[in-house]
């Protein structure tokens, strides 16, 4: 028998194999060689026809075999949804669009709340804004098929805050299999008292200033749309309802009710919950007035009372897997206490990151409808450029605001909005204008967030609508008699704003009666547009006539605010 022999290199391997003088005996077989913890061992072998040798033979090899890496576990993703408010789209909320899908939606510009969360989980997170206007339901849905698409097997991690808890804990009752761990932070399993406001009087004052900043848009946006400003916020925000409480919190009987919770899934869920603040428990509400009810407003009563219990500010403890303590709302997700219960609910390696979230209570918001870019230079000299559309100055200085229009494409009409935003106050004023072609316009509007209504006359800009109206309809193709009977309709209801005006209007009930009476006017006005005495209006005219009589209405009821609420 020959023999070979190779060596054994530095990195583990073979080298050649050499031819040795040596013959082992005839018949020798079934030896084995075995390499162990650095040494080579023979084993056995037959020697002789006549016998078999049962020694082991032991040399060094002087090598270290390299340690083979395991394939590491694939990490499991896990998808961020944030809460009521925070997430953007231009077309959605300046041009009204609900047929933009989730995955065009992102964090709004204004909002950084999220930073150190999303900074923290690192590569292996998705975030997952949403238009938060819908039912949480369709949300859930759509969140389904963004999974489908991002994961499309095994399953993921679901982190959702607020209102993201309830549509992440939704998409998990019906894909339990596709989830591994589902962490809610703040989220309003019972409902939220603050909503009771915004649902029944359009008022944002419970909510945190940096949640409500574009629903107040959307709003101002949209308000000549509709009859008064409570449709308009259940027309808009439809989600609103679903987390409308689903415990008795107010002395009288309520005509709406929660229209999507409770949830059931618990099999994976963590929850975290905040502590250490007042929050909305309970209303003590009265009978509202003629003009509310004729706006709409309080249908199952008037707020006149809170009551408060331990909770985040604007959802209750109530329970809870983990309490962090002296946490807000906005906090239990923006600081690092909060994000290492989020860490460790994962049960993941990661290093929180602390992200402040400014309250936005007073800002300068300017926005523009397309098709125009804007910037904007304030009182100091400061430029400031448009992202998404949209212009937020937090704690601006007072002065002269410059806001600079330039035509996108071809250019065309735009509309240009300027909010002046104080806390609960807020005043707008609207540039309507055109531009062509590589044209630009420039306004300018003061800003003095010191001053009673923030400089704004909500009486003046209704008798400006009015006087605008009137002319409109003087240069229309109506016939003579038409054309003056719908000028001294408009020229009447110029009038009654008018009489709001006057000194002697000293009280509520007073403003109140006059109102009403402008109110009922402008409503029956509105419906008698479509009948066939104003039929040579055409269909645009109609509806600009009707937007401006809607914001007439929405000027005065501000200036009641203006003048006995704020």
């Amino acid at each position: 028998k020959e023999n070979y022999y190779a060596q054994i290199n530095g990195s583990g391997n073979i080298t050649s194999w050499t031819k040795s003088g040596f013959d082992y005996p005839f018949g020798y077989c079934c030896g084995a060689a075995v390499e162990a913890n650095g040494y080579l061992y023979v084993i056995g072998g037959y020697l002789t026809p006549g016998g078999y040798t049962n020694k082991v033979y032991k040399s060094q090899l002087n090598i270290v075999l390299p340690t083979p890496t395991p394939t590491p576990t694939p990490a499991i993703p896990t998808i961020i949804l944030p809460g009521m408010g925070a997430s953007w789209n231009y077309e959605a909320m300046v041009h009204s669009r609900t047929d933009i899908p989730d995955t065009e939606w992102k964090i709004a510009p204004f909002i950084t709340l999220y930073n150190g969360i999303i900074n923290a989980l690192g590569s292996d997170l998705l975030v997952y804004p949403y238009d938060w206007r819908r039912n949480i339901g369709d949300t859930a849905n759509n969140l389904a098929s963004f999974v489908d698409g991002q994961v499309p097997s095994g399953k993921v991690n679901l982190v959702g805050h607020s209102m993201g808890g309830l549509v992440a804990r939704a998409y998990a009752q019906n894909h339990p299999d596709r989830v591994n761990k589902l962490v809610t932070v703040g989220s309003p399993y019972q409902g939220s008292v603050n909503v009771y406001r915004i649902w029944e009087g359009a008022d944002f004052s419970d909510m945190p200033y940096w949640m409500s900043l574009s629903s107040r848009l959307l709003l101002r946006i949209n308000r000549g749309n509709y009859a008064n400003e409570v449709a308009e916020v259940q027309a808009l925000f439809p989600s609103i309802r679903n987390i409308w409480p689903t415990f008795d919190f107010t002395n009288r009987p309520r005509t709406w009710s929660n229209n999507f919770l409770p949830l059931t899934y618990t099999d994976k869920l963590i929850t975290i919950v905040g502590s250490g603040f007042d929050t909305l428990e309970y209303l003590k509400v009265t009978s509202r007035t003629a003009a509310e009810a004729a706006l709409n407003k309080w249908v199952d009563g008037k707020p006149v009372e809170n009551q408060y219990a331990d909770g985040d500010d604007t959802v209750l403890k109530n329970g809870g897997d983990i309490t962090i303590a002296g946490a807000s709302h906005g906090q239990l997700v923006g600081e690092t206490a909060g994000q290492q219960a989020i860490i460790d609910s994962l049960s993941i390696v990661a290093t929180p990151q602390a992200s402040s979230q400014n309250d936005l209570r007073n800002i300068v918001l300017v926005t523009a409808a397309s098709p125009v870019n804007i910037s904007v230079t304030d009182a100091g000299g400061n430029s400031y450029t448009s992202e998404d559309g949209l212009v937020v100055i937090n704690n601006p200085t007072n002065g002269t605001y410059t806001v600079t229009a330039e035509a996108v494409g071809g250019g065309g009409n735009y509309d240009i909005y300027f909010g002046k935003i104080k806390g609960d106050d807020e005043a707008w004023e609207e540039v309507s204008d055109s531009v062509g072609s590589g044209e630009s316009d420039q306004y300018q509007f003061n800003v003095d967030l010191t001053i009673d209504d923030l400089g704004s006359n909500p009486i003046t800009a209704a008798v400006g609508r009015m006087d605008m109206a009137i002319t409109d309809v003087k240069a229309s193709s109506l016939g003579r008699v038409s054309k003056n009977l719908l000028a001294q309709e408009l020229a009447r209801i110029k009038g009654y704003v008018l009489d709001i005006n006057k000194s002697s209007v000293k009280t509520v009930s007073a403003f109140d009666s006059r109102m009403l009476r402008l109110i009922k006017t402008v409503e029956s006005l509105v419906k008698r547009l479509d009948s066939s005495l104003w039929s040579g209006l055409t269909a645009e005219q109609k509806s600009q006539i009707k937007e401006s009589l809607r914001l007439v209405v929405a000027d005065v009821d501000q200036a009641r605010e203006d003048k006995f609420v704020n």
